[in-house]
C-alpha cells in the first residue's frame, strides 16, 4: 500500500512539473531557542528555501521549506496531540501564502528547548505555541526580501553510512538493576510516576523495571545488537547550500561544528531525517550520566551508546560534505 501511495505521489508531481526558480534566505531568531544544559550554545539560524513558478505570482510561491533548531515541546507532557510551534509556524505561513506547500525541518537541537521551559518545563500554553510560531513565521517571511537565487542550479546528492556502537551492560548488571527497581516499585506500590523534566531528577522505578526486563530478554534471545548503522545524506544546491540529513538528535554544538567545517557557503543539518536512532550525545554528557546519555536511551528502548558517538558522527558528516563538494567541483570542470 505504501509503495502504491509513493508511486502515485511521483506521478502526480510529474504531471504538475513546471519551470521554477529556487531562492534561499538566511537570518536569525534569538527569542525561542534556549539551551537546557546551562550552556550558552544555540543555533539561531532561520533558513528558508523558496520555490517560485517562473510565470507565476512571486507573492505566491509554490513551496516554502523553513528551517530552525529547537525542540517542539512548548506544551511538554500535556496529554494533548499538537504539532507545537512548527504547526503554528506552518499555519502562519499558509495564511500569508495561500495555496503554497509549507514544509518545516528541525536542526541540531538535542539540548535546545523553547525558552518557555526555562523556569518550569513543559508548562507552556497554546497561546505560547501560536505566538512562537507566528514570530518565527514573520522572520521567515522577511527572508523573502533578500533571498538570493543561484545563477545556475545543479543538484548534487551524496550518501554515506557510519556505525554507532552500543555500550551494552553485562547481563549480571542488568539483572541487578531489575532487582533494585523491582524493590523500589514494590515500595511505591500504585503511586503515580510522572516524567516532569529533562533537567531534573526522574524517579520512575516501574519504567526502569520494564526497560531492564526488555533489555534482559533481548540479550538472552541474542537480539541485542552491538551497533547500528545509520545513513547520512547530503542534498547540495551548487556550492552555496547543502542540506545534511541526520537520523538522530544531535546537540547544538555538534551541529555548529558541522556547519563551521563544511565547505559549502551554508549548511543546514536536518535532524530526525531518514529515520531516528535517538540521542547522540557528546562525550561530556556520558561523564555526567545526563538525561540524553541514560534516560534518553531508555525512552528510545535501546541500549546506551558508547562515549564518542557524537564526535564520530560530526567527523563522518564533515567527510561526506567534503566528498560531495569535490564531486560538484569535478562536475563543473
Amino acid at each position: 500500500m505504501a509503495r502504491r501511495h509513493l508511486a502515485g505521489a511521483v506521478v502526480a508531481a510529474a504531471a504538475k512539473a513546471q519551470p521554477a526558480r529556487i531562492s534561499v534566505g538566511y537570518g536569525e531568531h534569538h527569542w525561542l531557542a534556549w539551551n537546557r544544559t546551562g550552556k550558552d550554545v544555540i543555533d539561531p539560524t532561520v533558513g528558508a528555501l523558496w520555490i517560485e513558478a517562473l510565470e507565476g505570482d512571486p507573492k505566491r510561491p509554490l513551496a516554502i521549506l523553513a528551517f530552525y533548531a529547537c525542540h517542539p515541546v512548548i506544551l511538554g507532557p500535556k496529554p494533548v496531540i499538537s504539532a507545537d510551534y512548527p504547526g503554528a509556524l506552518r499555519r502562519y505561513l499558509a495564511s500569508r501564502y495561500p495555496g503554497s506547500v509549507i514544509l518545516f525541518t528541525n536542526g541540531a537541537c538535542g539540548d535546545v528547548d523553547p525558552v518557555t521551559n526555562r523556569e518550569v518545563w513543559g508548562q507552556g500554553t497554546f497561546n505560547d505555541v501560536e505566538h512562537a510560531g507566528a514570530a518565527l513565521g514573520e522572520d521567515v517571511c522577511n527572508l523573502s526580501f533578500h533571498a538570493l537565487s543561484p545563477d545556475t542550479v545543479q543538484l548534487r546528492v551524496g550518501q554515506g553510512s557510519m556505525r554507532l556502537h552500543y555500550n551494552v551492560p553485562p547481563l549480571d548488571t542488568v539483572r541487578e538493576m531489575i532487582k533494585t527497581y523491582a524493590a523500589q516499585a514494590r515500595r511505591r506500590k500504585h503511586s503515580d510516576e510522572r516524567y516532569e523534566a529533562v533537567t531534573g531528577t526522574v524517579t520512575m522505578p516501574r519504567f526502569w523495571l520494564g526497560y531492564y526486563r526488555t533489555l534482559e530478554k533481548r540479550i538472552m534471545d541474542g537480539q541485542q545488537p552491538d551497533y547500528i548503522d545509520v545513513q547520512l545524506q547530503v542534498i547540495a544546491l551548487d556550492q552555496s547550500l547543502a542540506l545534511l540529513a541526520i537520523p538522530a538528535e544531535v546537540y547544538a554544538a555538534q551541529g555548529l561544528a558541522i556547519r563551521t567545517n563544511s565547505p559549502y557557503q551554508h549548511t543546514l543539518p536536518i535532524c530526525y531525517a531518514n529515520g531516528l536512532v535517538g540521542y547522540v550525545p557528546p562525550r561530556e554528557e556520558f561523564e555526567k550520566a545526563s538525561y540524553t546519555a541514560s534516560l534518553g536511551a531508555a525512552v528510545y528502548d535501546q541500549a546506551p551508546f558508547c562515549p564518542g558517538v557524537a564526535e564520530a558522527l560530526v567527523e563522518a558528516a564533515i567527510g561526506l560534505l567534503r566528498q560531495t563538494w569535490k564531486q560538484g567541483v569535478k562536475g563543473k570542470a
